[in-house]
Parts: structure tokens; sequence; C-alpha cells
């Protein structure tokens, strides 16, 4: 009997003895997505935008969070993604370990798939003496980390599969300061649903909503309030800008430990009526929508999922030029890169692309085209789909 595979994982045997094609079942692959929390935030937001389209007929996702932090939970059960957690709410609380191996033997899955730091030394660890075949880590904020959990990933990288990250920069830098081989690094960019970014809603209802004057110009940050994301250097960025244009309001969309701090930084600006925390947002495509340029102070990034998200909408980006924001946003094309903590250039641009209207609608179309040409959510499936795919074993039929 032959054994061979035509499209969409659909199996086919030939019976020489009887000379006839039979169809026959095979068993799923299953895979567990280790994270370290289901805060909201751009990992979590592209799995929630990824896990439902890929192969159902040959893949079967989990998500475990490792903390207690879940308020994504529901998401992903609303998606029929089975959601685990090792329940983690203390430093002191070493039985999580015990916990994750509880999962692995009831769920049984045949790939972990690890994201961010913790949740990749721990996967890789539990993974590994669970018997795990195929360990899959997802590197995207090794830059952020301190000096023992860059020693533990450097310790524990030996025995993942395959290291994956989202942008060439990423992969230069596990490299070279992780000592991760080349042929183990795999670069997959972050995917788009563009359709999600055609608001039928009109800006002014959207606006109306959020109680903001329809004559302001509107300048928006989104990301988790941290001192990585330079929401700090947003801020002072925006005082410089109303020096000269009184007519802006600034938007800061997410939450995060570091929000105590910025409203105290906003009060003693004297900024507090012209800037608005919005918190965490289910409704970015319509914020994005009345938005006039987005801005991006990051200190450090990996590949900014806000950037693609920006492009997608159409919109005009001032970006700090770190990690791989350069592989999303090409300068003067379709938005603006700009030293790392320097307000003052970052005001520049942002008050000449919103004095500049042909400007700001040359680099917001630019962005769209480059989205759909590179950054589609078919695209991201595709190579997510290749990569699982080289571990589907192929003899697991029932």
């Amino acid at each position: 009997m032959q054994i061979f595979q035509l499209n969409y994982g659909i199996y086919f045997a030939w019976n020489y003895g009887q000379k006839e094609i039979m169809q026959i079942s095979y068993k799923k692959t299953k895979i567990l997505h280790l994270i370290t929390s289901l805060e909201v935030g751009g990992v979590q937001h592209g799995l929630l935008l990824g896990l439902p389209h890929i192969d159902k007929k040959r893949y079967e996702h989990a998500i475990c969070s490792i903390t207690n932090k879940m308020p994504m939970a529901n998401e992903f059960k609303k998606k029929n993604i089975n959601v685990f957690t090792l329940n983690i709410n203390s430093k002191t609380d070493f039985l999580y370990s015990f916990r994750l191996r509880n999962i692995i033997k009831t769920y049984k899955p045949d790939i972990i798939h690890t994201y961010l730091i913790h949740a990749n030394i721990l996967g890789r660890i539990i993974g590994k003496t669970s018997n795990i075949k195929v360990i899959i880590c997802s590197e995207r904020t090794i830059g952020q980390a301190n000096w023992y959990e860059r020693f533990l990933t450097k310790i524990t990288n030996p025995l993942a599969n395959i290291v994956e990250v989202n942008s060439k920069k990423g992969k230069y830098s596990i490299n070279k300061n992780l000592k991760v081989p080349n042929e183990k690094i795999k670069v997959i960019y972050s995917g788009i649903d563009m359709k999600k970014y055609q608001i039928s809603k009109s800006k002014t209802e959207i606006k109306k909503s959020l109680n903001i004057n329809g004559s302001k110009k509107i300048i928006l940050c989104v990301g988790r309030l941290r001192k990585v994301k330079g929401i700090n250097f947003g801020i002072e960025t925006f005082c410089e800008i109303q020096k000269t244009m009184k007519n802006t309001i600034f938007l800061i969309a997410g939450e995060g430990e570091e929000k105590k701090q910025l409203e105290e930084q906003t009060k003693m600006l004297s900024l507090g009526k012209q800037i608005k925390f919005l918190g965490a947002r289910k409704d970015l495509p319509e914020i994005f929508s009345i938005s006039d340029v987005i801005i991006m102070p990051s200190i450090t990034e990996g590949f900014p999922r806000i950037a693609i998200e920006s492009m997608a909408a159409g919109k005009p980006i001032v970006a700090n030029n770190v990690g791989g924001t350069s592989e999303a946003i090409k300068h003067k094309y379709n938005g603006v890169l700009v030293p790392s903590k320097k307000p003052k250039i970052m005001a520049k641009w942002v008050i000449k692309i919103l004095e500049d209207k042909k400007l700001a609608n040359k680099l917001g179309e630019n962005g769209k085209k480059l989205v759909s040409e590179k950054f589609t959510l078919e695209k991201y499936i595709k190579k997510v789909e290749m990569m699982y795919s080289k571990y589907t074993n192929k003899e697991r039929f029932s």
C-alpha cells in the first residue's frame, strides 16, 4: 500500500492488491501554546487573529497562560480554543512546573510553541523533560530581558527545535547574542486582516463617543504602558507639539504598570485636558480611523505589530528607529523614522505631517500598499503552517 497526500491534509492510499484508491483519516497534530500571560498585547492579539485560521483539519490548538493575568481568555474561548492557566500569582509559587506537567499529561500535545521570555524558558525545560519531541520558541522581547533571563535563555535555547522571530533584526540579535545557529532560526513576519480596518461607522460618531471635539487633530499612541514602550517620551513629544499646535489632542490606548506615573507626568505638564488615557481597547480599528498621525516612541522593539495595524488603517507613522521597526517602516515612504528618546525631533515630524495633507496621504497610502504586499494574514498563516508541517508526522493515521 502506498500513501500519498493531496491538498488540505487529505490522505489517500493505493491498494495494489485490490487496485483501488482509498481515502484514509489521520489524527490532528495537537499544539499547546504556552505564553507568559493573556493580557492585552501584540503577541496575544497576533495569536487570537492567527490560530483560528490555521488548517483545522490538520491542527488543534490550546493556549496556556503562566500567570493568572488573563483578560483575553474569553476571546480565545469564543474561537473554540481551549484555555489553561498555571495560575502563578506570586514569585514564591513553585508548584507551576507540576501544573504544567499535568496539563501536558492531560492534553498530550505533539508540539509545544512558547512565547515571551518566561514561557520560553519554562516551556523548553518542562517540555523536554516531559518527552515532547517538538518545541518551538518565539523570541519577541529578549532586548527587554535582564542578565539572568538572558543567561537562562541562552543555556536553554539548545532544547528548542526552532526559534521563531518576527524580524531579521531579531534573527541577527539572537544569533549574535544567544549563539542560536542561523539554520535553527525562522523569520515569520506578523500578518494583518485588512478587512477589519474598513470602518463603516462615521468618524463623527466615533469622536462623539470619546468626547472629542470634531475639529481637533488627533495623535495616537498604542501600546502597553511599560517603560520599554517609551510613552513618557510620547507625552514629551506632545508637549512640544502643543507649543505650536494647540488644536491637537493625544490619545493613549493601553494599560500597564506605568499608568499612574504617566498620569502624574501629564498633570505636571498641565496637559490633563489635552491627553486622554483610553485604556485597553477592543475597537482599535475605529480609533485608528479617526487619528491623523500615529507615534511609536518605543525604546526597544521586536517587530511592532502596531506599525502594520497603522498602515492597514492608512495612517502615517512617526516611529523611533529601534529593533525591527525599519523592516515595517520605510523612511519617508510609509512613515518617518527618528532617533530614540528625541521628543523634539519626533514632534517636528508630527507637525510637518499634520500641516502637509499631501504628505500625510502619501505616507498612508504607501503603508496600505506595503501591508497588502508583505504583511497579510494569508502570508502569515502560510508560513506558520509550513513551519508546523515540517514536524507533522505523516504516519499518524487512525
